[in-house]
């Protein structure tokens, strides 16, 4: 079982198996499946079905990881078919609170704006990590970000209705982006610290942009370790990696930084 979030970062970031067991017909996810179940039919045979339908129709990139979403009350469905996927057909299985994900990303469920568009994963309250694409007019609406941090070399035009700071730096390990996280981190705490939301984005967002994210998350939870915090940013964005550079910089950033 995961929060919304969660299953919002994976559904953004991965093209991944999805079924909804819920009881009740709803809007679906793009790419998922209903489990039709008649008065005659078992749960996992309706699973099964739905399971088929979605590798036949959407062709997933990764087959082996599904989502499940349940309806209110419902947890048992969403744990039988886990069980039964985790037996042999997947090999991660998430499962989410159908009411709770609609009241948080319900935009998603309009299936010609969430196929078309690109959109940044969330990674803490008021912070999203993603690549340029992911600075449209859709994603940007659709979360309320108030705030964009560009972490690129190009020069680029202001997202309209937002406010904007462009860092340009290029992607290299010789690239001072000790100069970048100075100017970016005052301007992402004032605006979370407002009530805003920030997106930082580079050009893939898995370098630069991700460099800029880890150097913030001290001072959500200033416990927080840097092999700790790139793994749950990985978590939430598996291609977050930064360069060696990025990397040597935040290292002797975290020495010299005493923890409370």
């Amino acid at each position: 079982m995961v929060d919304p979030f969660e299953a919002y970062n994976l559904f953004v970031y991965d093209s991944v198996l999805i079924l909804d067991v819920s009881a009740t017909r709803a809007q679906l996810l793009p790419g998922a499946a209903y489990c039709e179940q008649p008065s005659d039919k078992p749960l996992l045979a309706a699973a099964a079905e739905a399971r088929m339908d979605v590798l036949e129709r959407c062709t997933p990139d990764d087959a082996s990881t599904c989502l499940i979403l349940f309806a209110n009350g419902e947890r048992v469905r969403a744990e039988t078919v886990s069980a039964w996927l985790l037996d042999g057909l997947c090999r991660c299985v998430l499962c989410v609170d159908r009411t709770a994900m609609v009241a948080k990303y319900g935009f998603l469920f309009a299936p010609s704006m969430a196929l078309t568009t690109a959109y940044p994963n969330e990674i803490s309250v008021g912070l999203y990590l993603g690549s340029a694409a992911s600075a449209n007019k859709v994603a940007l609406d659709s979360l309320q970000i108030t705030h964009v941090v560009s972490v690129v070399e190009r020069n680029l035009e202001p997202p309209a209705g937002r406010k904007h700071l462009l860092c340009q730096i290029p992607d290299s390990d010789e690239a001072d982006i000790g100069s970048v996280i100075s100017l970016a981190l005052p301007f992402i705490s004032e605006a979370v610290q407002g009530g805003g939301r920030v997106l930082v984005h580079c050009e893939r967002g898995a370098s630069r942009s991700v460099s800029v994210v880890l150097a913030h998350l001290p001072s959500v939870d200033r416990t927080l370790k840097l092999v700790e915090a790139l793994d749950f940013v990985k978590s939430q964005r598996p291609c977050a990696q930064p360069n060696a550079g990025c990397l040597r910089h935040l290292e002797e950033t975290c020495k010299e930084s005493p923890r409370s």
